[in-house]
């Protein structure tokens, strides 16, 4: 499994800004629909399919601030929206169906690193 000192320095850097919006959302500090715009602008597209590494920020982002978007009927919405599309993303991908369908069932978000292809055979993070 790739560990935070193996990933490149933007990919760091993009993570910590995920972190920073998720804290700034958890204070209130940033409306439902500034995390919806940030999600869109990494997956919202799909005249373009997005990243491993935009997957990556968009799934720590949501990690971290689904159980308070959970609390608004803005953001039960996103929260449906966003987890549609990135199922539609990994339909492909049975690994990760099966580990989103393992979390949605003890209704937690999974760890994004789990996803990508350097932690194949690595075991499931909550």
């Amino acid at each position: 499994e790739e560990t935070v000192a193996e990933r490149p320095f933007d990919m760091n850097r993009m993570l910590g800004i995920m972190r920073l919006s998720a804290c700034l959302f958890l204070k209130n500090k940033l409306a439902v629909r500034v995390v919806d715009q940030i999600t869109h602008q990494f997956i919202g597209s799909d005249e373009r399919p997005p990243s491993q590494d935009d997957l990556d920020c968009v799934k720590e982002l949501l990690r971290l601030v689904r159980p308070k978007l959970k609390e608004t009927k803005l953001g039960k919405a996103l929260v449906v929206k966003l987890s549609a599309r990135l199922l539609r993303l990994h339909a492909g991908n049975p690994e990760f169906m099966a580990k989103f369908t393992q979390s949605r069932k003890r209704g937690v978000w999974v760890r994004p690193l789990s996803f990508g292809p350097q932690a194949q055979g690595a075991g499931s993070q909550t």
